[in-house]
């Protein structure tokens, strides 16, 4: 909720339009620039009237890293599926940006299906002579 947020953290958020790779806070090569960044715009904001010194130099003291979530990495599950969707996306609507435009895409796999299809490959059900063999299926 933007109304939960602490000066610190609001400081952090005005200063990131500057530029938001520079300063990400997320990545540890940026965590000093972020700190200086986010320094900045709380002298402004004391400097316009918005925050006290005190409340300038308490704000300072806190870590740009404190409160921030460690971010997951998962697998991406059909790498060649996604690939494909992505590759036809960025076809269709050349401005995009998959990763940051809040898109929902919606593809045709059927992940039980595609569930079902690997483990019938996987479990020897149909003896491939080596792994060059690939096998397809056409679900209907």
């Amino acid at each position: 909720e933007l109304k939960d947020l602490t000066l610190p953290e609001v400081a952090m958020l005005a200063g990131l339009p500057k530029a938001p790779n520079n300063y990400d806070p997320t990545k540890t090569e940026n965590i000093q620039r972020a700190t200086e960044r986010r320094d900045v715009v709380l002298k402004l904001m004391n400097r316009h009237g918005y925050i006290t010194k005190a409340e300038m130099e308490e704000a300072s003291k806190v870590k740009v890293t404190d409160g921030l979530k460690t971010a997951t990495v998962q697998a991406m599950p059909y790498p060649a599926f996604m690939d494909a969707v992505v590759k036809e996306v960025e076809k269709e609507l050349p401005d995009a940006n998959i990763g940051s435009d809040g898109l929902e895409i919606y593809t045709t796999l059927d992940i039980d299906a595609q569930k079902a299809a690997d483990r019938i490959l996987d479990t020897n059900i149909i003896n491939y002579p080596n792994d060059k063999f690939q096998g397809a299926f056409t679900f209907m």
